[in-house]
């Protein structure tokens, strides 16, 4: 149990920043780079993360240097003079810092207004719902009723709100990159099983607070994700921490 318990605080803090954080989608930034300076703009991918970038120039003859560079410095644009603007997609190859700059060092007095469009796909965020795959396995079948609790919130809670759409966007993305080894320990140690099923019943048995909300309703489900998330905070964080600072109080009391 001890060993999980990081693993469940991070899941609680990424579900905290997720359900308050609007719908993802294509971002759009737009900024001046200075006659005579260049600007960079630093995004972290992990493996597979697949980059759909484009971006215009206005100002001057509509102008820039430009180039992409991946974490380890490779040139996945190498620099190039860029009129009016261009498209870049690319898919990274290894985590870390992705470097887009525009250069605009050449002109002595002519600033440039750069609109920069992106979006960021994952292949770790399941399309069509994807399964609980830790659930699953902890109680034998995708039928078993705290697995049908988990599809039914996701599906009829969850997915009819912006809000929840965006958590489990995020969400997934975060759960899918550790959740099948879990699950694979689970289903070649039984005892491992047991300890995980113990661990996460509580949990899912909270979750039906989000049955309270109204179909559609952003701020009811916004309100009782944040009640759901102090109240496992209190339960697996606040709780044992307080009990082992009593117990630790008493035994020296006693020594």
């Amino acid at each position: 149990m001890v060993e999980l318990r990081p693993i469940l605080f991070i899941m609680i803090f990424f579900l905290m920043v997720s359900l308050i954080r609007t719908a993802e989608g294509v971002e759009t930034k737009q900024f001046i780079v200075n006659a005579g300076s260049m600007q960079t703009f630093t995004l972290e991918l992990e493996p597979g993360d697949t980059f759909r970038g484009s971006f215009s120039v206005s100002g001057g003859n509509n102008d820039v240097n430009f180039w992409v560079s991946d974490p380890a410095g490779k040139m996945l644009y190498p620099q190039q003079g860029v009129v009016s603007g261009r498209d870049f997609p690319f898919t990274a190859e290894r985590a870390g810092a992705y470097v887009i700059t525009f250069d605009n060092s050449f002109s002595i007095i002519t600033d440039k207004m750069v609109t920069l469009s992106y979006e960021i796909e994952s292949p770790y965020v399941p399309t069509g719902g994807g399964g609980c795959l830790i659930a699953t396995a902890t109680y034998g079948t995708e039928l078993a009723p705290e697995v049908q609790k988990l599809r039914e919130i996701r599906d009829n809670i969850l997915l009819k709100t912006e809000s929840g759409t965006s958590f489990m966007t995020g969400f997934n993305e975060f759960y899918y990159s550790f959740s099948p080894a879990i699950a694979d320990l689970e289903r070649q140690n039984p005892v491992f099983k047991e300890v995980v099923k113990m661990f996460i019943t509580p949990m899912i048995s909270t979750l039906s607070i989000m049955t309270l909300a109204e179909q559609g309703s952003e701020e009811q489900v916004i309100g009782l994700g944040i009640s759901l998330i102090a109240l496992n905070l209190g339960m697996y964080i606040v709780g044992p921490t307080v009990a082992i600072v009593k117990m630790k109080t008493i035994f020296k009391k006693n020594s």
